[in-house]
């Protein structure tokens, strides 16, 4: 096996190995933005302010009672479920297999108990702002908002979570742990598979572990 060869593969292995960091880091719900002539990556994340459970920010709530929007149009007859992705540019239909004649595709919300579907008053206006391919006439918006409650515990708050993280691949042969806690918050060192995590409020872990352990990042 040529040298250049040989740097080409370990060129591979420690980018696959810095990847594996990184998947890891977005699997934990992290957005992760990538410095890959530091090494370094800055992850951020969107948590409720009581509980620390993932906000959505891409997610849309019922106004009424905060269920989730589904994109999915309802029946305004039979109350049957279909998807808006589902209906392109086609005219929207019924596909029930019920006599829903002059039904409209209604964007309600899929929790039955919502006042949305229980009070009359709401239904109806809900109904005659709705034109016959499901759009709101209403120029004030719909029955739906960006999430603004915790889906785990109701809180009301969000906030930012982040930190930086330098990623070091070692060689087998490699001893010697680098760092600098005033620049960086944490340290990842990988080494035979295995990860070794330091951070500015624990500087003296030694041991190299199977899996990435998020729960030692220091994270603000």
């Amino acid at each position: 096996m040529t040298m250049k060869v040989k740097q080409l593969m370990n060129k591979n292995i420690k980018n696959k190995l810095f990847n594996d960091v990184v998947f890891k880091l977005e699997s934990e719900g992290f957005e992760v933005f990538i410095d890959r002539f530091n090494d370094v990556v800055t992850i951020v994340k969107n948590i409720c302010t009581a509980c620390n459970f993932k906000w959505h920010a891409d997610y849309n709530q019922c106004m009424f009672c905060g269920s989730i929007n589904y994109q999915l149009y309802s029946c305004s007859k039979c109350s049957s479920l279909s998807s808006i992705t589902n209906s392109g540019s086609r005219d929207w239909e019924c596909k029930s297999g019920l006599n829903c004649e002059d039904a409209k595709p209604l964007k309600n919300c899929i929790n039955k108990n919502c006042s949305t579907n229980s009070d009359n008053e709401i239904k109806n206006i809900v109904y005659k702002i709705t034109d016959k391919k499901g759009l709101f006439n209403s120029k004030k918006g719909g029955l739906f908002i960006s999430q603004l409650w915790c889906l785990n515990c109701g809180n009301n708050l969000d906030k930012f979570i982040s930190s930086q993280v330098v990623i070091k691949i070692q060689n087998n042969d490699d001893s010697l742990l680098e760092t600098n806690f005033k620049l960086f918050d944490n340290y990842i060192f990988v080494k035979d598979s295995k990860f070794l995590i330091l951070n500015r409020e624990n500087q003296k872990n030694s041991n190299y572990e199977k899996n990435i352990d998020i729960n030692l990042l220091y994270i603000i």
